[in-house]
């Protein structure tokens, strides 16, 4: 059996509880520093938002030659349009690889007919030397150029 508290204080426990300091309320939680969780979603978001940075400018070129191919379709000088055409898939390939801005007419329609996976060049590519050149097709391969080399 337990003994029995006495009535009495204990002078020394008195004395050893007055020393004692007063309970204090807790500090306030602080956000800073974070989780490891925190971080890691921090993370991620970053990864997140650059990669989509990174296919937007990706991408932008691309979406500005297109809109050049659209606005020649408007173009009513058939010999202004495809010589026009013909700078800006000049212009497209150089991005693809650099060499390919200086290559001669021939070779330039090798390129093409390679890349649009044809037997022979299509009968645009150099007409604008030739007279009453034809626009047929054109716009359409030009797009599908265009999308190949813009990557």
């Amino acid at each position: 059996m337990a003994p029995a508290l006495s009535a009495q204080p204990n002078p020394a426990l008195a004395e050893l509880l007055g020393q004692l300091a007063p309970n204090m309320e807790p500090a306030q939680a602080n956000i800073w520093p974070l989780a490891p969780l925190y971080w890691g979603g921090l993370l991620l978001l970053i990864a997140a938002v650059s990669a989509l940075v990174w296919w937007y400018w990706r991408g932008r070129r691309q979406r500005r030659y297109l809109k050049v191919v659209k606005r020649l379709a408007s173009v009513q000088d058939t010999t202004r349009q495809l010589q026009q055409l013909h700078a800006l898939l000049r212009n497209a390939a150089a991005l693809q690889d650099p060499t390919n801005k200086s290559l001669s007419d021939g070779r330039f329609a090798e390129l093409v007919t390679r890349t649009l996976e044809r037997s022979e060049a299509p009968p645009w590519v150099n007409a604008h030397y030739r007279p009453n050149p034809s626009t047929e097709q054109a716009l359409a391969d030009a797009e599908r150029l265009v999308r190949r080399w813009c990557r």
